[in-house]
């Protein structure tokens, strides 16, 4: 039997499902029905469609890979179908004449050795407490668990964001073979295999939008210039498909929410806008704390006063909102609760993981006599959603 296990910690700020999750650790799809949506499962980054448009190259690559291949590396921006092809292929596969066992890891949160170890351990049916474990302990539990009977593939999602190797490398000598999801080129080894998924264009994005809309929506409910003035937007900002099923959701639960009969182009802009805060929501959610901390120094570095003071004639080290002046901010902030400030190079750190988030933007100031510095020149998180995770 193959099949696939996961602890997918999945953020879904709209709650599109009912009935917990099943015993895998999926999340259970009932019919939540409503005036205009009939399935919200099918709306869901778990939903996997009868067929996955315009992947049909990669999936039929893939099986023939990992025959073949150890290291699987599938890359491409958000939204471009990885996840969904990855998950897709664990369903009738059989390598090399093996029973073939695929377990889910999301790298976003799952981001040491250690934590990698957990999930395959637990992906594999043994029970083992999130922590108390040695790591050495883990890899015994792990090598009782593995039969070599069995083809285990790993797949690990968002595989930028491990901070170490080690768990790759000993799932590789116990003869594992991962399929590794990633957003931009993560060189593991030289024998890895690379399959590329590019973003979707605008006739892509409304196909695959008229596919949700008609298995998740009840007839009658949308027509196709929403879906087009969606395609459209989307193509333009990302082709990423996973936000313009986002907004087609979005619209349609606001459409009910005003008693609407169907879904308008009005409802699309007001849609647009809740979906940026649910992907910024989505992503402070996972953050560590001390990350969090951060943000919040920054958001308040930059209400102070500091984009003003640019303007006057102060002395140029007092006007910039850079690495200093957030570190000062973001200790008083630790201190008072009670926490011990992270260092100020790894705070340094900490700005580039954000600005590769997307959640602030920086940029380098050449100070002169006063030195260079990372300076915050916009802070991308709502108030009101950091607040709600401090």
């Amino acid at each position: 039997m193959t099949g696939l296990s996961a602890s997918n910690n999945q953020v879904l700020p709209y709650k599109l499902f009912c009935g917990g999750t099943n015993g895998n650790g999926f999340r259970k799809f009932h019919d939540c029905s409503t005036t205009i949506i009939k399935d919200s499962s099918v709306f869901s980054s778990w939903f996997i469609p009868p067929q996955i448009p315009f992947r049909e190259k990669q999936l039929e690559l893939i099986p023939s890979l990992l025959e073949n291949y150890q290291t699987i590396y599938l890359f491409g921006s958000a939204g471009t179908g990885k996840t969904t092809v990855a998950r897709s292929i664990a369903d009738g596969i059989k390598l090399s004449g093996l029973n073939t066992k695929f377990v889910y890891v999301n790298c976003d949160v799952n981001t040491t050795s250690y934590r990698v170890f957990y999930q395959v351990i637990r992906g594999l049916g043994i029970f083992v407490p999130r922590s108390g474990l040695s790591y050495n302990l883990f890899r015994e539990k792990f090598h009782q668990a593995y039969s070599h009977n069995t083809q285990l593939v790993v797949i690990l999602d968002g595989i930028e964001n491990l901070k170490e190797n080690r768990a790759l490398k000993e799932l590789m000598e116990s003869g594992v073979k991962l399929v590794m999801i990633g957003r931009k080129k993560f060189n593991y080894n030289s024998s890895q295999i690379e399959l590329n998924f590019p973003s979707y264009n605008e006739s892509q994005l409304y196909s695959i939008l008229r596919q949700r809309a008609e298995l998740g929506l009840a007839n009658n409910t949308w027509d196709d210039e929403v879906l087009h003035l969606i395609a459209k937007r989307v193509a333009q900002e990302s082709g990423n498909a996973r936000r313009a099923i986002d907004v087609l959701r979005i619209a349609a639960k606001l459409a009910e929410s005003e008693d609407s009969e169907k879904i308008t182009t009005e409802h699309v802009e007001p849609a647009f806008n809740l979906c940026y805060d649910e992907e910024i929501a989505a992503a402070v959610r996972i953050l560590p704390m001390h990350h969090r901390l951060i943000l919040a120094a920054i958001a308040k570095t930059l209400d102070s006063g500091f984009q003003k003071l640019r303007n006057t004639r102060k002395k140029r080290r007092n006007l910039r909102p850079g690495t200093g002046a957030i570190y000062s901010e973001y200790a008083k902030i630790a201190e008072s609760r009670g926490l011990k400030p992270l260092g100020v190079r790894r705070v340094s750190g900490i700005l580039r993981e954000l600005e590769t988030l997307g959640l602030i933007e920086l940029k380098i100031d050449l100070g002169g006599a006063y030195g260079n510095t990372k300076v915050v020149t916009k802070y991308n998180v709502p108030p009101h959603i950091l607040t709600s995770f401090l």
